[in-house]
């Protein structure tokens, strides 16, 4: 098939060369703008039966009236050793709120709540030290643009703000806004350092101005066409987040670009040999092409195992992803062939086709760790095994906050709220209960009081209680209040719940779990909904999601590589050597967040894309390397086999990782503390799969079990190494895999 491939490559190289470029160039043209039809509302990668996503449901058949779409969190701070509530402060604040509820307001507010529109209200949106002020604008409208203009104008009219306020925009409105503006402004920069990175290190492999243009154009080509692809998905079926985006970048240029490199090395190879391009062309195709589609292959199992989860974050990454691959291996397959025919021996201008250094640095470390396999393999897992521990007991975080710039106006808000007031009361939970029988609001005063018991409940209001607890209201404001939540028709009630701690933190999911627990004793149906609702069910289904993945990527791997080498014993270890490199990675990053960035904990998906990305890119290597080793040990035997498949690969499997973690390491470049730290975790992994699993482990692994490496399938020797050829080129290309179509 493959000779097939390079044939036609060949034949059609012009053809080849323009049809990309057009199909590049429609698609882009005709497709939407990704960044447009991507989303990053937590909530929008729920499953439908979620128990916050049940909840919202329930809210808004129940209570349509009180139903809201978010809400946008006006703060006001006095500066100049003044108060909110002195005059000029308050002029100001009832000048904002009033502007609200005029016809000259945005559209799509669908609420305002102010101490000076309601000041029943007043004790529960102004700090008890008169410092801080809170004005809560609900919207009625889930479109990030619209929000947009909404929050523009609150801004513009914020302008005029006397000297004695500090205002800012938060509430969750703003913090999704500003953090899907960070997700943008990370992509931009990430595609800019990203192509910088890939050029430098090319330059350094090549030492050519030419040959780095060959990867870059062809890669560029094949990601705008998969950029596309992903938006009308997008835009159609699939709710695909900013953070796929990002990865889409990194994947394939590190992916895409290793790719290239491989056609590159063993056209560079045949050229040296004397062929002519066109030949050498058809040559590097038939011999190559069967290793990158494999290295694809497996690449592809492990994003596509992300699709069986059940959040959507990895559920639409994950095929999103596999797209980019496949993308980036038929351009590689094809269009790279092409350039390649087209330029000749000019690729490599100023230089000549040469061979590459035969890896003499790399023989002699696998003749080393060779000679001593058992006592290389203990120190390697003696030195790494106390980083995998302390990875392993890494805890994650769900705060959105603390994944954006800290100088975030909406972050710089939130900061100031949970300083006066309490950051529970500007994203409570909304609980709804539908009760069998009985007099509904005993039944709602009833359930009050339990919710009120729980610890981490700062208190609640509802039907009997409506501005919380101790409020003394007039009678006909006290029963037009109760009225908004119950729902006699139904028999239904709601309640909004401000809790004590901080939304995004665990121990408000602690609370969350026992509000359901408490929800679903006392009511025939309930449901709850808010932040720290998706955040919790978020929680529950990513522990699933991870066991799952884990599963079936380790599975799918052990199945191909079982394939590949006819061994059941050398997938198992390696298997064993990419878990222990995950994992010191794991640790690595942990220690590195909490220096670098200062946060112990990880983002809540770093883990998952982790063990993915790290599995499924580091084992490319491993087929690289044991793809050789079984050719060599066929014609040398083992161990002089192990030392030339390691020299023969040794410094393209280098160049390739280098280049991997070089576009992972891109990422760092973005403002998102997630994006960061998964951005420097597969760098590092990628390094030390790269340096010490390949290079040393793996080969001394290999050395120590010897013949059993190859069980049950074994390797026939075709010749001895003393009948082998002296002349035996050791090429730092692709091996081969699988012999002759």
């Amino acid at each position: 098939m493959f000779s097939t491939i390079g044939r036609f490559a060949d034949r059609y190289r012009i053809p080849l060369l323009f049809g990309w470029i057009i199909v590049a160039i429609a698609v882009t043209v005709l497709a939407p703008n990704l960044e447009e039809v991507t989303s990053n509302d937590q909530s929008n990668f729920l499953p439908d039966d979620a128990s916050s996503t049940v909840g919202s449901e329930l809210v808004n058949e129940h209570f349509p009236q009180q139903a809201s779409d978010g809400s946008i969190v006006v703060v006001f701070e006095a500066t100049d050793g003044t108060t909110v509530t002195n005059e000029t402060n308050t002029a100001f604040i009832g000048q904002v709120s009033n502007w609200l509820v005029s016809e000259n307001a945005p559209e799509h507010i669908a609420s305002v709540t102010s101490p000076t529109l309601n000041p029943e209200a007043a004790g529960g949106l102004i700090s008890a030290d008169q410092q801080v002020a809170m004005v809560v604008v609900a919207v009625n409208t889930t479109d990030l643009e619209q929000r947009r203009d909404v929050l523009e104008a609150i801004g513009d009219e914020l302008k005029a703000a006397p000297a004695s306020l500090n205002t800012y925009r938060t509430g969750e409105v703003a913090i999704f806004s500003e953090y899907d503006e960070a997700i943008t402004s990370s992509v931009d920069r990430t595609i800019f350092v990203t192509l910088i990175l890939v050029v430098v290190i090319l330059l350094a492999i090549y030492r050519s101005p030419v040959s780095p243009l060959i990867p870059l154009g062809v890669v560029t080509v094949a990601f705008l066409i998969a950029r596309g692809i992903v938006a009308w998905l997008a835009e159609s079926t699939l709710t695909i987040s900013g953070t796929a985006t990002m990865l889409l970048i990194v994947v394939m240029y590190g992916a895409g670009t290793d790719y290239c490199l491989f056609l590159i090395s063993r056209f560079q190879e045949e050229m040296a040999d004397g062929l002519k391009s066109r030949k050498a062309v058809r040559n590097t195709v038939h011999r190559v092409g069967e290793s990158i589609s494999s290295s694809a292959g497996t690449v592809v199992v492990g994003f596509m195992a992300m699709s069986f989860s059940a959040l959507g974050l990895f559920n639409t990454t994950g095929p999103t992803l596999a797209i980019g691959v496949i993308v980036s291996l038929l351009a590689g397959l094809t269009l790279t062939p092409a350039l390649l025919g087209l330029l000749g021996k000019w690729a490599f201008w100023p230089a000549k086709p040469h061979h590459r250094n035969t890896g003499a640095i790399y023989k002699r470390t696998s003749q080393w760790v060779s000679a001593r396999p058992l006592q290389t393999i203990l120190l390697i897992v003696v030195v790494m095994a106390p980083m995998a521990v302390y990875g392993l007991l890494q805890q994650q975080t769900y705060d959105t906050l603390s994944d954006m710039p800290q100088d975030s106006e909406s972050v710089e808000g939130f900061r100031v709220l949970e300083d006066h007031i309490g950051a529970g009361q500007m994203q409570p939970l909304t609980g709804l209960a539908i009760f069998d029988g009985g007099d509904l609001l005993t039944n709602a005063t009833t359930l009050t009081a339990e919710i009120s018991q729980l610890d981490g409940v700062a208190y609640v209001r509802s039907a009997s209680q409506p501005l919380g607890p101790g409020v003394e209201l007039p009678a006909d404001v006290q029963q037009h209040l109760s009225s908004t939540f119950v729902n006699p028709a139904t028999n239904a009630a709601r309640f909004e719940i401000v809790l004590k701690d901080e939304p995004y933190s665990k121990q408000a999911m602690d609370t969350t779990e026992d509000i359901k627990d408490v929800l679903k004793d006392n009511a025939h149906k309930s449901g709850l909904d808010g932040s720290t609702a998706v955040n919790t069910d978020i929680r529950d289904y990513l522990a699933g999601d991870q066991r799952l993945t884990i599963a079936l990527v380790l599975g799918g791997i052990f199945i191909i590589l079982m394939i590949m080498l006819r061994s059941i014993v050398a997938p198992m270890y390696l298997i064993g050597t990419i878990l222990l490199s995950y994992t010191t990675t794991l640790g690595i990053t942990r220690l590195a967040s909490n220096v670098i960035w200062g946060s112990d904990e990880l983002t809540w998906w770093v883990p998952f894309f982790m063990f993915v990305f790290l599995v499924a890119l580091g084992i490319d290597y491993s087929i690289f390397l044991f793809g050789r080793m079984k050719e060599e040990v066929r014609r040398y035997g083992s161990p002089e086999g192990i030392h030339h498949s390691v020299q023969a690969t040794g410094s393209i499997i280098t160049s390739a990782g280098i280049i991997v973690a070089g576009t992972f390491g891109a990422m760092m470049a973005g403002s998102i503390l997630g994006l960061a730290q998964i951005g420097f975790a597969v760098s590092v992994g990628i390094l030390i799969d790269t340096f010490v699993v390949r290079t040393i482990l793996d080969p001394a692994l290999a050395a120590f079990f010897r013949q059993w490496t190859w069980w049950p399938g074994g390797i026939a020797r075709i010749e001895s190494a003393e009948t082998a050829p002296e002349t035996k080129r050791s090429t730092g290309a692709m091996p081969e895999v699988g012999g002759a179509d």
